[in-house]
């Protein structure tokens, strides 16, 4: 029996397609397959079929970009930015190659197109991180993600310059110099340190703490490790709701706890325990943590740290 031509297709209520039936299932094992079970308890022919997705990975966009690739016989341009929806697409709507030279199969063309990701600019590296973690939240067996998290730490290692004098976590990473050129050159060095950070910040929680336990096994330097966590945590803090901000400082407490103490501010840890007694608790073993990273600098810790309390929901940048 010949397929209809006509076929609706609703993506996440975001947007609706109207595509050639025959051409999608030459290609989509799933919706063959629906097809079929859908003849086999309804054998009537219908000259209006509409199919509903509620989660299809990537959404409209996603989609678009799969119908572009069966509308041109299994051929399409693929770049960082369409990389991880083609291959997740591909794998949700069960793309085959069925008769097709291994070339011409979209996942095996999209993970062809990864292998150059060293040839990505920083931005299009990021942005197809973003694209896992908001379409896609459990990194699977493709090994995209992974990829992408591994470029991101080699970047960040780098384009960090080696010094000698590691900066304190208490004087935000600047030595005061009676050389006017020596301390210009620290706030330079500074800068190429702490240059990511605005672009890692806005990952998921998630994702930052995949990068950044990435960082710590590769050797990268603690103090500057310290210094995105305290960073990470006064731009997230603010903005999140009450289960959202206990998961961030959970996290920030827990990658902490794994750095040097030297590395790690004192002011900054009792920043942290206001923001948890002023917001709720966190878990009992972060806040442990918490307590134990404390006790063991609070010869480091001065009067005020001890006795005024900051604005609810702010932290003091330890910057």
């Amino acid at each position: 029996m010949k397929l209809d031509s006509y076929l609706e297709i609703d993506v996440n209520g975001e947007e609706t397609f109207f595509v050639n039936k025959e051409i999608l299932c030459s290609y989509s094992c799933m919706l063959r397959k629906l097809f079929r079970k859908s003849l086999a308890t309804s054998p009537t022919k219908s000259s209006k079929v509409k199919v509903i997705f509620h989660d299809l990975p990537g959404g409209a966009e996603a989609f678009e970009q799969m119908t572009k690739f069966c509308y041109n016989n299994g051929n399409i341009h693929i770049t960082p930015n369409n990389t991880c929806l083609l291959y997740y697409v591909a794998e949700y709507m069960e793309i085959s190659t069925e008769g097709v030279h291994p070339s011409f199969s979209l996942i095996n063309q999209v993970l062809k197109s990864v292998q150059g990701i060293s040839n990505w600019s920083w931005h299009e590296v990021l942005k197809a991180l973003k694209q896992c973690q908001n379409h896609f939240p459990s990194l699977n067996s493709s090994g995209i993600p992974d990829k992408l998290l591994h470029s991101v730490v080699a970047r960040i290692a780098a384009s960090s310059v080696t010094s000698p004098c590691c900066s304190s976590p208490e004087s935000s990473g600047l030595r005061f110099s009676s050389d006017a050129k020596s301390c210009m050159s620290s706030k330079n060095n500074n800068r190429q340190r702490t240059w990511w950070f605005p672009d890692v910040v806005i990952l998921s929680t998630e994702m930052v703490s995949n990068i950044i336990k990435r960082m710590i096994s590769e050797k990268a330097e603690h103090a500057t490790i310290s210094r995105f966590l305290f960073y990470c945590l006064k731009c997230k803090i603010s903005s999140l709701d009450c289960d959202e901000n206990n998961k961030v400082i959970t996290t920030v407490v827990d990658l902490l706890y794994s750095l040097d103490a030297n590395s790690v501010s004192c002011k900054g840890l009792f920043d942290i325990l206001r923001i948890c007694c002023s917001q709720g608790a966190i878990s009992s073993s972060s806040r442990e943590r918490l307590e134990y990273m404390i006790g063991r600098q609070i010869d480091n810790a001065t009067l005020d740290d001890l006795l005024i309390s900051s604005p609810l929901g702010m932290i003091a940048s330890t910057m």
